[in-house]
């Protein structure tokens, strides 16, 4: 078999990495807000500004548009390391959003938009609130635009609203159908180390024969399936949906910012119907928090579904504000970020799923799945995406060398005759559920050697020689921007040949 068709669905649970920020209920004082409250920002619901969206997409005059030539230059144009105040468009203020006024929207061309103080903050301090109303969810943008996305899933709908509200204030002559401009304006443009941003081509120079590349592919075939049901869904209604450009803009965004959010509870402790239970959600100016491995903030639920950004430590005039994203796999990070922080092992998903042939035992297939809880236990996951199950991973050990033990034990399981399948569940049984280490140690006959090595031949030919060097994407720093994708297929290209060698050896 090629390395394609065993990767493509070993490799789909790459994707499978929860987006969303752990919110646990403590709730520190607020601190000063520097942005208007309901009140202040006028009468008026807090969505007042999208009842206009379907009438504006219909061709029926909406809003008036704003004078916002000059905004649009100051938000896209600014230069590296200006600070300035984070914007809170007319519909968060609406909602009772609070910024600290010590808190600043940073533009580096190093890493992008993120948050800064420009004063000293003490620990505990609450830097940003942003009420559950706030929170762009799937089911809040279903009821904007209208019956016609009833049938929509959520993500499909946010993407739309996103791609909708990007597309007027990029092109529609500043019109702010949402309410939305200057955080959507904020926003970046484009998404170069994203995997699913590369067109194909771009795709199997940079990722050739990784998981990262069937996985891109598979998600980028699902996002213009989803473009075409947002499309038969809303017709002439939704314009940028006509536009592949606009939706992968949209979906890149929510990629990258929207995660999995439980539903907002209501003071008697119920869960709201407004917002159901896993609801895609995308937490606005709090978004723009970057990612670091010893982060001076985090995110934590109030007692009304409020969204607070807090301080983790005393910050000094200039110091970022920064998160953690989570627990997530190198592979994990890169696909859904563009990134990996440096401090995260690289734990290359092989092409080979931890699932037992049609028609094997009923032992043999308990064997592969006591490894399978293994696997999600040392990855800290509760289960596979979707149906589909992990597969078995190459990283390296703390001495440098390669550790292909999950591919070892996969082709032994799969191999070895029914009387070792005995055995070796019976030193499992005996030893609560734990596979025994010299499963892993080496391949257990013939039939098992060649397996792997066909099969880490195959996958060694389709990662294939070093990309070529000219065509980077730069940044106007200078930085190359495919770096950390580079950096990923060359580290697998590595850890293959290293453990073809380890089996292949006498």
């Amino acid at each position: 078999a090629s390395a394609a068709a065993v990767a493509a669905a070993a490799c789909a649970s790459v994707g499978g990495a929860a987006t969303g920020v752990p919110w646990p209920r403590a709730t520190p004082p607020l601190g000063r807000a520097g942005s208007p409250t309901a009140a202040e920002a006028g009468e008026g619901e807090l969505w007042a500004p999208l009842q206009a969206y379907r009438a504006s997409c219909a061709g029926v005059a909406g809003l008036a548009a704003l004078p916002v030539g000059l905004l649009a230059g100051w938000y896209l144009l600014a230069g590296d390391g200006r600070d300035r105040p984070v914007p809170v468009p007319r519909a968060l203020a609406a909602a009772g959003v609070g910024v600290d006024e010590r808190l600043r929207l940073r533009s580096t061309r190093a890493k992008g938009m993120g948050l800064a103080v420009s004063k000293p903050v003490p620990a505990g301090c609450v830097l940003m609130k942003i009420p559950s109303e706030a929170l762009l969810t799937g089911a809040l943008a279903k009821r904007v635009l209208g019956p016609g996305a009833s049938d929509l899933e959520p993500s499909v709908a946010l993407c739309a609203l996103l791609a909708e509200g990007r597309r007027d204030a990029k092109v529609g002559g500043g019109r702010d159908v949402l309410g939305l401009l200057e955080y959507l304006l904020a926003m970046p443009a484009k998404f170069p180390s994203l995997p699913l941003w590369l067109d194909d081509e771009r795709a199997e120079e940079l990722l050739g024969g990784t998981a990262l590349h069937f996985a891109s592919r598979a998600l980028r075939a699902q996002a213009e399936a989803e473009r075409q049901a947002a499309i038969a869904a809303l017709g002439e209604n939704l314009q940028a949906a006509w536009s592949p450009e606009c939706w992968m803009w949209a979906r890149a965004a929510m990629l990258t910012r929207a995660g999995i959010a439980a539903g907002a509870e209501e003071a008697d402790g119920g869960v709201s119907e407004e917002q159901p239970s896993n609801d895609i959600t995308i937490v606005p100016l709090v978004d723009f928090a970057n990612c670091a491995e010893v982060p001076s903030a985090e995110c934590r639920r109030g007692p009304s579904g409020e969204v607070l950004l807090v301080a983790l430590q005393d910050l000094r005039a200039g110091d970022e504000v920064t998160l953690r994203y989570g627990d997530q796999s190198h592979e994990q990070c890169l696909f859904t970020f563009g990134f990996a922080l440096p401090s995260t092992k690289c734990v290359v998903s092989a092409p080979l799923p931890l699932t037992t042939l049609e028609g094997a035992s009923n032992l043999r297939a308990a064997l592969m799945q006591l490894l399978v809880i293994s696997v999600l236990e040392s990855d800290g996951s509760s289960g596979s995406d979707g149906g589909v199950p992990p597969a078995a991973r190459l990283f390296r050990t703390p001495s440098g060398e390669v550790d292909c033990s999950e591919l070892i034990m996969v082709a032994n399981i799969l191999h070895m005759d029914e009387e070792k399948v005995k055995a070796v569940a019976e030193v499992a049984s005996r030893s609560n559920g734990i596979l025994p280490a010299e499963l892993g140690e080496r391949p257990l006959g013939a039939a098992p050697a060649a397996h792997l090595e066909g099969l880490l031949e195959v996958w060694l030919d389709a990662l294939g020689g070093p990309p070529p060097a000219g065509g980077a994407a730069t940044s106007k720093a200078g930085r190359d921007e495919l770096a950390p994708l580079r950096a990923y297929r060359a580290e697998c290209r590595a850890l293959v040949a290293a453990a073809l060698a380890r089996v292949s050896a006498p």
